[in-house]
């Protein structure tokens, strides 16, 4: 019956027979199959959507006029539109399903969710602060600290995603900044990544360092197990000549000042069904 449901036979009937062969330990299975009519696509009706484009809609539908009104592919086209999110709500359904007309005009309705998330918090850091000749002396100060974040779903109507992260203190300020694609031209193999991030750091009484780095990623799904990410990132570390109480040499590797141009790949094969 699974097999008629989905290739388009909702209204098919199944009836088994078991009856005696006549021979010890052996029965007579008669199987009885009413296929009834198949239901074919006539055309997709999409509604419900008012920021999201038309066409992000489409390309995950996997129905297509006068194709067979397969249940699973009603399914995937489900997952495929929650997969994206950007809608709290996705219906499909034939028009006039009790109706005569095999050829059923097939309605994806949706209802988009919330386009702006914002977070903000507040705490305080306690500390010693030292020097650098007596790094557990010093006097003990308190540091104010401010989170604040927004993101943005559904940019431009292509389930595409920008976010703003920021994080303040007297001995700290960190601003992230990113833009996610899920699907890059079009393609819904394809996800690409943009980052920008900037970080102020003041290292107790030693240093003080600013961090500058942007990335770029693009990510192919090969197969259902392969996965291919391709990177390019530049960083900049600049140190406040004035703030340095230390020798150079004593500063982190990342905090020292560089400029870096950074390319690589990665090769990631999954195999755990259920990550």
């Amino acid at each position: 019956l699974a097999l008629y449901y989905n290739e388009g036979f909702p209204e098919a009937r199944f009836e088994p027979l078991a009856e005696d062969a006549g021979v010890p330990h052996r029965m007579r299975l008669t199987y009885r199959i009413a296929e009834g009519p198949q239901f074919k696509v006539k055309k997709v009706l999409l509604g419900g959507y008012q920021h999201s484009r038309e066409k992000t809609i489409a390309q995950e539908v996997q129905l297509a006029p006068g194709e067979p009104l397969r249940q699973g592919d009603i399914v995937e086209t489900q997952r495929r539109l929650y997969n994206l999110g950007i809608f709290s709500r996705v219906q499909i359904a034939p028009q006039n399903p009790s109706g005569t007309d095999t050829d059923k005009a097939l309605i994806v309705l949706v209802e988009e969710a919330k386009r702006y998330t914002i977070a903000y918090g507040g705490g305080v850091e306690v500390q010693r602060l030292g020097s650098a000749n007596d790094p557990v002396g010093g006097e003990i100060k308190a540091s104010p600290r401010g989170i604040f974040e927004i993101s943005k779903a559904n940019v431009l109507g292509r389930a595409h995603t920008l976010s703003f992260k920021g994080r303040a203190s007297t001995l700290q300020g960190r601003a992230l900044l990113s833009y996610s694609a899920p699907i890059f031209w079009g393609q819904p193999s394809l996800s690409f990544q943009l980052t920008g991030f900037a970080d102020k750091t003041r290292d107790v009484r030693t240093f003080t360092s600013t961090r500058y780095e942007a990335s770029a990623q693009l990510t192919q799904q090969v197969t259902n197990l392969t996965t291919v990410q391709y990177r390019y990132a530049y960083r900049r570390v600049q140190v406040d000549a004035a703030s340095l109480k230390v020798d150079p040499a004593q500063i982190p590797l990342y905090s020292q000042p560089t400029k870096i141009s950074m390319m690589g790949t990665s090769l990631v094969r999954e195999r755990r069904d259920n990550p």
